[in-house]
């Protein structure tokens, strides 16, 4: 069942990349802010899903050219392939506090220790010295352990390119970032 979920998701979010969700619709009526909302939701979910699932296809199709570092998306999946000391870790360096609840949600089919992917509602961010403006969305799940859970909590910018919702940005959101009260806008305005 698993399986399924995440199938039709991750089916729902691939069609919202390729051009479905659109700022407008087939007759050129502009798309309603809560339709946006859900597409730019379903993208970061389906974005986090492949990180966890180690789709490193799908997670460098989805990135910007500046997310790949520049480098193709041939390139960004030999990066990210196991073989290569760089691979993403999901373990961030502090251990957040429970998600809020979400409409949102992917299943997890890599392992079934970890919970179901979901995204908070998108809001516009600023841009800054490395990164254009554009909308921010957090997404988290939770790792369940034998003795113990954790909440892992990521900020995501994504902006429109060529018709869809690309990730230009992807910061772990730490418990400070929380305690500022806009943890989006606290985690994707650092810049290295």
């Amino acid at each position: 069942m698993k399986r399924i979920m995440t199938t039709v998701v991750t089916a729902a979010a691939l069609l919202t990349v390729a051009g479905c969700s659109s700022q407008e619709d087939t007759r050129g009526n502009a798309a309603s802010p809560a339709d946006r909302s859900k597409a730019v939701m379903a993208v970061a979910v389906t974005y986090q899903q492949a990180m966890m699932d180690h789709d490193w296809t799908h997670v460098c199709q989805m990135q910007t050219s500046q997310q790949r570092f520049g480098r193709t998306v041939q390139e960004c999946v030999a990066a990210y392939s196991p073989h290569h000391s760089a691979a993403p870790s999901e373990s961030p360096d502090a251990i957040a506090s429970p998600a809020p609840e979400s409409t949102v949600t992917a299943t997890s089919n890599a392992a079934d220790s970890l919970g179901p992917v979901t995204a908070e509602p998108p809001i516009d961010v600023p841009g800054n010295s490395e990164h254009p403006a554009g909308t921010g969305v957090m997404v988290m799940f939770t790792a369940e352990g034998t003795e113990s859970s954790r909440t892992y909590r990521y900020a995501l910018r994504l902006v429109r390119s060529g018709g869809t919702w690309q990730v230009d940005q992807r910061e772990t959101v730490f418990d400070s970032d929380i305690a500022h009260g806009d943890p989006v806008r606290t985690a994707l305005g650092k810049t290295q």
